[in-house]
């Protein structure tokens, strides 16, 4: 599932809301006469619909949600709006526990980005970083300085450092769910993976760049925008510049 929209699930939430409401009325409006029995069982079947699109907006989602809304395709026409209503709210709480576990691992994937477009400034743009923060930056990556050190020296050092940063940088071919291939900077492997993935069209510009954390099934993305795209655009240069972007597509 990976990158489907939260607020896409978020609004099925809401339909079934509709859905559950709007059953118990139309249920408590039947008076046992055929024209209400027809208007009623017309509802249903458009009820049916609403049902069935849910259960397509949400097809693959990790939860047993699709259960239930096919155990109320079952139920509508029972007459029974308590037990529609109860499996309703057993597939809305489903979801909203998934909406949960997603907020959580966007958490954990904006933590995770910030912390490495931190480390990118500081390795590929260290003359942005004011000198005792650099410094600072350079003791939490295990450096020592024993004496005390200038600003040109702790450019130098990012710079020379810059080479033992992250795992690989390569292209990755089209995979399922890509249309096409992309360059990858792979910062970290195994649980979680961290990686920036590039973009470029078919004249070689960058049009894209992405952050991805990947752990045990699950997989969340940040496309960058701003000052943090032109910060990776210059570390997608650099790889140009040094000849890794002519990798056999």
């Amino acid at each position: 599932m990976g990158t489907r929209s939260t607020l896409d699930v978020a609004e099925q939430v809401q339909v079934l809301e509709g859905v559950k409401k709007d059953f118990a009325r139309h249920y408590s409006f039947h008076d046992g006469s055929l024209n209400e029995e027809l208007i009623f069982q017309a509802r249903v079947r458009e009820i049916n619909r609403t049902i069935k699109g849910v259960k397509k907006a949400i097809k693959g989602l990790p939860s047993m949600a699709e259960d239930h809304l096919d155990r109320v395709l079952l139920m509508t026409m029972t007459r029974n709006p308590e037990e529609v209503a109860a499996e309703i709210q057993k597939a809305q709480n489903l979801l909203l526990e998934f909406l949960l576990e997603k907020e959580k691992d966007m958490c954990r994937t904006k933590k995770s980005k910030n912390r490495r477009i931190r480390d990118i400034e500081t390795f590929y743009a260290p003359d942005q970083v004011e000198t005792e923060d650099l410094r600072q930056r350079l003791v939490e990556q295990g450096y020592e300085f024993n004496d005390p050190v200038d600003r040109e020296t702790l450019i130098d050092t990012c710079y020379e450092r810059q080479s033992e940063y992250g795992l690989c940088f390569d292209y990755a071919s089209r995979t399922l769910g890509n249309k096409g291939g992309y360059y990858r900077y792979q910062l970290s492997w195994g649980g979680p993976q961290e990686e920036f993935r590039f973009f470029v069209d078919p004249d070689g510009f960058l049009r894209r760049v992405e952050f991805w954390y990947l752990d045990w099934g699950t997989g969340e993305r940040i496309v960058l925008k701003d000052k943090e795209f032109a910060l990776l655009k210059g570390v997608f240069e650099f790889f140009q510049e040094i000849g890794m972007t002519h990798i056999e597509k």
